[in-house]
């Protein structure tokens, strides 16, 4: 974790690492507000869209600097929350890794991890962007207000669910995508 998260020195919204107890396994690093998951029960529509923007922004930063997650799921994306805006960040490294690797996470795998982990496949972007597809599945449950919303969220859910990776729409496209349901969210 230390050293993926001193590569990332930031990127994505990872904390940052100011210092290192080996003694007693301490690490002191950046407060990153509440969970997502906590933050999803209060936010409009608007602010979970705009959320979800932020996130696919906040990946495609990790992924720039060759990581790679493995675990994105709503309790490992915190929220900074300000007066008028807030700042996402991406935390919990643990299983990331700072190349494409085989992983073999068995036949107990996750919703959120890709299909491709219980087979020993090679984690890569379209992992990430298939966790990020469920968040949005997730993030769908608490809107009731919306109907088009509700529609682009099942659009991107598919474009980044599929079993296969290389179907997987790149999360630079989910982004425009996301971009467009702004305007119409309330």
């Amino acid at each position: 974790m230390d050293k993926i998260q001193r590569k990332l020195d930031g990127a994505g919204g990872a904390p940052r690492i100011h210092a290192v107890c080996q003694e007693d396994s301490s690490v002191i690093m950046d407060y990153t507000g509440i969970t997502y998951d906590e933050y999803i029960n209060y936010a409009t529509t608007r602010q979970k869209v705009h959320t979800l923007v932020k996130i696919a922004e906040a990946l495609c930063e990790i992924h720039q600097k060759n990581i790679f997650h493995n675990d994105l799921k709503q309790n490992n994306i915190t929220i900074t929350v300000k007066e008028k805006d807030s700042t996402v960040h991406i935390i919990d490294f643990g299983k990331a890794t700072d190349h494409e690797k085989y992983i073999n996470r068995g036949k107990k795998s996750r919703y959120w991890i890709a299909p491709e982990f219980a087979s020993g496949g090679v984690t890569s972007a379209a992992s990430d962007t298939y966790s990020f597809g469920q968040l949005v599945r997730d993030v769908r449950d608490y809107i009731t207000d919306n109907r088009l919303i509700l529609e682009l969220f099942d659009k991107i859910v598919d474009m980044t669910t599929c079993e296969d990776p290389l179907h997987r729409v790149p999360l630079t496209e989910v982004v425009r995508v996301m971009n467009e349901c702004l305007p119409i969210a309330n």
